[in-house]
């Protein structure tokens, strides 16, 4: 069934049940305003589990195809969008990721230097650089402890909505994190803290 001159206007303040409700309708435009509302948390969401970009953005485009897909199944009142597509990406994330063979990722490693000396860059180049060790270490840390660290910290979302996307409980969620702070800093270790403690204690 197609949206009706009757359908309410929309913009990208709706909220996403009003969206949902039109594209349960086949409205292309409310997925559009969906789409580009989630489309930057979800790669965000990717490359800190993946780590590769191209791959974040593939599993992103999947799980918002998905989304379309599935349209007609949306029932209202049941789990929050957010929570039901960070889901879906953190799942193919996790998929992939099992699916993997280990390679060199060359252009991974590259990085492209400023061409002209900036503390700031500099700073920030360094911050990013052992951001990435950080979370290259987190790899070796049992899979929930290590989303659950990926979402509270480098996501910024709250225990609540952390414990619906993991499928646990609010005390799950926290042990967790509790856990996985604990167990990365022992991965660490004291001959590395003075290059990647900064980095901890922005967490």
């Amino acid at each position: 069934m197609s949206i009706t001159a009757d359908a309410p206007e929309i913009d990208d303040q709706t909220e996403d049940d009003v969206l949902l409700a039109l594209i349960k309708e086949d409205s292309q435009a409310a997925y559009r305003i969906l789409v580009d509302r989630y489309l930057g948390k979800l790669w965000r969401l990717g490359v800190n589990v993946l780590g590769n970009e191209a791959e974040a953005e593939e599993v992103v485009q999947e799980s918002l195809l998905t989304v379309w897909k599935n349209r007609h199944k949306w029932e209202e009142g049941s789990a929050k969008f957010s929570t039901w597509v960070y889901r879906i990406t953190l799942n193919r994330c996790i998929d992939l990721k099992r699916r993997r063979r280990p390679t060199t990722d060359t252009q991974a490693i590259e990085q492209v230097l400023p061409c002209e000396a900036n503390p700031a860059a500099d700073h920030s180049m360094i911050q990013d650089e052992q951001n990435k060790k950080l979370l290259g270490i987190m790899e070796s840390l049992p899979e929930n402890q290590k989303n659950a660290l990926i979402l509270y910290y480098y996501e910024e979302i709250g225990i609540k909505e952390i414990s619906d996307r993991l499928s646990t409980t609010e005390q799950g969620a926290r042990s967790l994190l509790k856990r996985g702070k604990k167990n990365l800093r022992e991965l660490i270790g004291e001959d590395n803290s003075t290059e990647y403690h900064q980095a901890l204690g922005r967490m």
